[in-house]
């Protein structure tokens, strides 16, 4: 039984020239040497039936690279269809198909390499796809290189002329500026004189109405006085009256004793008053009290009337001046209501004063400032607004003017630079075409063929990175130098680093040495018809190979399954190491 073993394991070695998990590199090592295997470190040599045995005999593993028996091996996953994988020999039969030929496995494994390539083939696919639609736009680039040349001979040819005509905009609008601000100051001064004496004006007819309004005032609240003491008199002698009457009543309604009486009768007789004697001390201080309770009351009504009548004349002088001089604000209302109630709450002997306009507090004044965009002058409806709406149309057109010739100027300096520049066709459309690459400092802006600048993204501050120098390395990189200078170093330079793309973008900027500086691009235009014919016969091949692929794999299976069905057999039987 186990010469049958190892006659059939070495013709399947020798028949198949492939050990499993053996890698390419070293199948020359797993051929048997007189039946013999030695281990790759020259340590031992064993019998080559031993190999794959599911027992380490090498100190080194490599007598198991099929087997999980020793700790440090490494099998190999041919994956013929997909991607070949090492992998530690650990996961070799443990259930788990971790290579997509099924290899690692004993059984249990279908081999799926050939649907594991559809993502790589996919891929392949959109990057071609991609890559066409890049070069048909490249194609509009060179197109249009003709129109972009023609138009920057023109922008040379012109430009000068276009600069000397804004200059003298320029010099007319600045002339026209400085004239009429001269006149427009003149008119300043008048209007701002005019609108004082109208000031000055509405502010002694305010005064002179008030004034009027006050001495009105003051009249009704001097016949209201008058009035309040006449009707105070009239209350005091109304009640006098009556307290006389009361007396009498009271003296009629009064019982009289004896010695009244007969006091009485000695008067008539006699004629003396005086024989009557003395009224009681009782009925004297009652008559009294109750006089002077009575004359009291009269007198205190009457004081309430002249009061009241006061504080309506009060309020109604007030309400004529302020219609006069204007109405106050709510704050003033309100204080306005509460100085009223509490005189009305106060000593009812005492008038009310008659109204007077409270003191300007320091600082106030009645006269507005008629200066130019005062707020508060300009919420006065009475205000007349300066018009100086000429200079500042002027003065825009002269502001509009200086930035255009800035602009001209810059772009002479450009056309200058490009108008002898060669490049290939297609590189027309990046003409004056800028791109930014954002880094967490600094943000690397540049146009081709024209400028290079880093900006520092806290401050905004602006570093020239050098004018536009050309393509080099086969239009694989455009270079900017001469740019501003730089403690012990060049001055500071940037390179772009070019790569095929579907549109312009810039990404991952860098500084490879001091001062000089790099980023990456794509654009249309560094694409190339040998890169797509390139990729094409990538995928040619690809499909070619997985149509030989699969009839190889199916064939390569019926034989694996023979092949595992006697290493099964092999490891089942324990080898020759079961008769030691």
């Amino acid at each position: 039984m186990l010469a049958t073993m190892i006659v059939a394991s070495t013709a399947q070695a020798a028949a198949s020239n492939v050990i499993r998990g053996a890698q390419p590199d070293q199948i020359d090592k797993y051929q048997p040497v007189n039946g013999k295997f030695t281990c790759f470190d020259g340590s031992k040599t064993i019998d080559f039936n031993l190999v794959n045995d599911n027992f380490c005999d090498c100190p080194d593993s490599s007598d198991e690279p099929g087997t999980s028996a020793c700790p440090n091996g490494v099998f190999y996953c041919r994956n013929k269809g997909h991607e070949p994988r090492l992998l530690a020999t650990s996961f070799v039969d443990d259930g788990v198909c971790d290579c997509c030929d099924g290899t690692d496995e004993l059984s249990g494994c279908k081999n799926t390499c050939i649907e594991k390539n559809s993502a790589k083939r996919d891929a392949l696919r959109a990057k071609i796809d991609e890559y066409k639609a890049s070069l048909e736009k490249k194609g509009q680039y060179a197109a249009s290189a003709a129109g972009v040349r023609e138009h920057i001979k023109q922008r040379h040819a012109n430009v000068d002329g276009d600069i000397a005509a804004t200059e003298q905009e320029l010099q007319k609008l600045t002339a026209d500026k400085k004239r009429l601000e001269e006149e427009t100051e003149v008119k300043r001064v008048a209007h701002k004189k005019q609108q004082a004496e109208l000031a000055a004006q509405r502010k002694a007819e305010r005064e002179a109405a008030a004034a009027k309004a006050t001495e009105e005032a003051a009249a009704a609240a001097k016949a209201a006085e008058e009035q309040a003491a006449a009707d105070k008199a009239a209350a005091e002698a109304a009640a006098a009256a009556e307290g006389a009457a009361g007396e009498g009543a009271a003296a009629a309604e009064h019982e009289e004793t004896d010695e009244e009486r007969g006091r009485r009768i000695a008067a008539q007789w006699t004629n003396d008053p005086a024989a009557a004697g003395p009224a009681s001390d009782s009925q004297a201080a009652a008559d009294e009290a109750a006089s002077q309770q009575q004359q009291q009351a009269v007198t205190d009504e009457a004081a309430k009337d002249g009061a009241s009548y006061l504080s309506r004349v009060y309020s109604k002088a007030k309400e004529s001046v302020q219609k006069i001089i204007g109405s106050p604000t709510n704050a003033d209302s309100a204080e306005s209501d509460d100085a009223d109630s509490a005189a009305a709450a106060g000593d009812e002997d005492e008038p009310p004063l008659p109204y007077e306009e409270p003191a300007p507090e320091d600082g106030d004044t009645d006269e507005p400032d008629w200066s130019m965009n005062n707020d508060s002058v300009n919420a006065d409806p009475d205000y007349d607004p300066f018009d100086d709406s000429e200079l500042k149309k002027v003065s825009e057109d002269a502001s509009a003017a200086e930035r255009k010739l800035t602009e001209l100027r810059t772009e002479k300096e450009r056309v200058a630079r490009q108008v002898d520049l060669t490049f290939n066709d297609a590189w027309a459309g990046l003409m004056n075409k800028c791109l930014e690459a954002r880094m967490p400092q600094f943000t690397y802006k540049f146009c081709f063929f024209d400028k290079a600048s880093q900006v520092d993204n806290g401050g905004g501050h602006e570093t020239s990175l050098g004018l536009w120098r050309g393509f080099e390395k086969g239009g694989t990189e455009a270079v900017f130098d001469g740019g501003d200078y730089c403690h012990k170093a060049p001055a500071r330079s940037l390179r772009v680093r070019l790569e095929c793309g579907s549109e312009e973008k810039a990404w991952d900027a860098s500084e490879p040495e001091v001062c000089s500086y790099a980023v990456h691009a794509s654009t249309p235009a560094a694409c190339k018809t040998d890169r797509l014919k390139q990729l094409e016969e990538n995928m040619a091949s690809l499909l070619a190979e997985e149509a030989a692929l699969a009839a190889e794999i199916a064939a390569e299976e019926a034989q694996r399954q023979a092949d595992l069905a006697v290493l099964r057999a092999k490891i089942e039987g324990g080898g020759a190491h079961d008769e030691l």
